[in-house]
């Protein structure tokens, strides 16, 4: 289907659904406005990501130098992102690299069509590239140039010698919790118990480590000028030194949002923040849209701006149940099954992981400097081992497992629609005719581009 028809399709179904949305609410007062900005914004935005998604890198010879941004281990081997004049290069060296290295390419560029094809679980590779920032692959020789001399190369290999030094001097639990909340490297076996738990999320940087971390500063520098830009510095650096996952970059552009809005004494309403937050990043990368990590990560926060608002007292705890619904089948068409547990599991987890790694992030520090981790760490060691326990103990209890359904799948569909409608201020009727649009317009959207309308 024609691109432009694609964009055509989708900006008219957002536009139509917030004109009816609008219309619903008898357009208030300065509603106009917003509306023709929205219209605006949806259609640049999605001019961008269909751009962004067809572009392909034109193959042709190589040869410079480029800085090793970011490495991962590849089956028996290693694939890395190397910057060059035409964009980041995946490369597939045959000697080691590391982060914050300098390496001299010498051989062709070319799009992602020799990468190898979606697996039978799902897996895209050009999409999980793209999504890191990479333009196409390098095929070649790569061999080191020494280490990089700039900015860049210099913070990579700072982080790379904090991380080495957590891996060496920390206890097993502490060490898997701090690699994971502060460098974004998990361990497989706390990967596998949270699996169990239906708690993955903990493992994953995202809003809930940038809360913890602005919590912190927030009680120490108070809501002063001088504490908003300490809290922004720190903020950036934390998702740095992180390595910048997508679900991290959309609770920090969303804090810095809200930050700012303070600073300029603007009133911030969270699901405002959440919907500019991505809108800038999917600007900036149109490709983080196929990362699982931040679909689930802007579906959950979604639910709880929407769900969260909403209940009081005795009824809170049904919001662990709104958020599993709502990332139920992203989560059970990537992973297989989705635990049942993880609707109870969450609402113990959460209070617990937030005492639990703030230690982590307080003790972890004179750990790593002073080469104390296996005192100051130790009954930390304990606390988790218990936790553990506990959590084993309650997966046995709720055992069952949840694979894709579709009426699920649609429950989850109304669940997360009526969220959202709920957390840009619609109620009563105006709930009704703003779902039923949604609904409706995107319905003919998807079948419009399905069938080459």
């Amino acid at each position: 289907m024609p691109g432009y028809l694609v964009v055509l399709a989708s900006s008219m179904a957002g536009i139509g659904w917030l004109l009816i949305s609008l219309a619903a609410t008898g357009f208030p007062k300065g509603s106009r406005g917003v509306a023709l900005g929205c219209a605006f914004l949806s259609i640049v935005g999605v001019m961008r990501c269909q751009h962004a998604v067809s572009y392909r890198l034109e193959p042709q010879r190589i040869s410079c130098v480029g800085e090793v941004t970011m490495e991962r281990t590849w089956g028996s081997g290693q694939k890395g992102i190397v910057s060059s004049p035409l964009g980041s290069l995946v490369v597939s060296p045959a000697v080691p690299i590391e982060e914050g290295q300098e390496v001299r390419l010498e051989g062709m560029s070319g799009p992602f069509d020799e990468v190898s094809p979606r697996t039978a679980d799902g897996f895209d590779e050009e999409a999980y590239w793209r999504s890191k920032g990479a333009v196409g692959v390098f095929k070649g020789h790569v061999s080191p140039a020494g280490p990089s001399s700039g900015i860049v190369g210099s913070f990579l290999r700072l982080r790379l010698a904090l991380k080495r030094r957590a891996m060496l001097g920390l206890p097993p639990l502490s060490r898997g919790y701090l690699l994971a909340s502060w460098f974004g490297v998990k361990d497989p076996e706390l990967v596998e118990d949270h699996r169990r738990w239906g708690t993955s999320h903990i493992l994953a940087v995202s809003g809930f480590h940038v809360a913890l971390l602005l919590g912190g500063l927030w009680f120490v520098f108070k809501p002063r000028r001088s504490g908003l830009l300490l809290g922004s510095l720190a903020l950036w650096v934390y998702v740095l030194m992180a390595g910048c996952p997508p679900s991290a970059v959309r609770a920090a552009c969303m804090a810095q949002l809200g930050m700012l809005g303070f600073l300029l004494g603007r009133g911030v309403r969270g699901m405002n923040l959440l919907f500019s937050g991505g809108w800038l990043m999917l600007m900036f990368n149109p490709w983080m849209a196929f990362d699982v990590g931040f679909r689930l990560s802007v579906l959950s926060v979604a639910v709880l701006l929407g769900v969260g608002g909403a209940v009081r007292g005795a009824w809170y705890p049904m919001v662990s149940l709104a958020v599993w619904l709502a990332t139920y089948p992203l989560a059970a068409s990537t992973f297989g099954a989705v635990p049942v547990v993880g609707i109870l599991s969450n609402l113990v987890a959460l209070p617990f992981f937030s005492i639990y790694l703030a230690a982590v992030f307080i003790l972890g520090v004179p750990s790593m400097l002073f080469n104390l981790g296996e005192v100051l760490m130790l009954p930390l060691e304990f606390v988790g081992e218990l936790f553990a326990s506990f959590m084993d103990s309650l997966c046995r209890f709720i055992p069952g497992w949840v694979p894709y359904v579709p009426f699920l799948a649609a429950v989850s569909v109304t669940v997360m629609s009526s969220s959202v409608l709920w957390g840009c201020g619609f109620r009563g009727v105006h709930l009704v005719i703003g779902f039923l649009a949604w609904v409706g317009l995107w319905s003919l959207c998807f079948l419009s581009v399905g069938f080459g309308l």
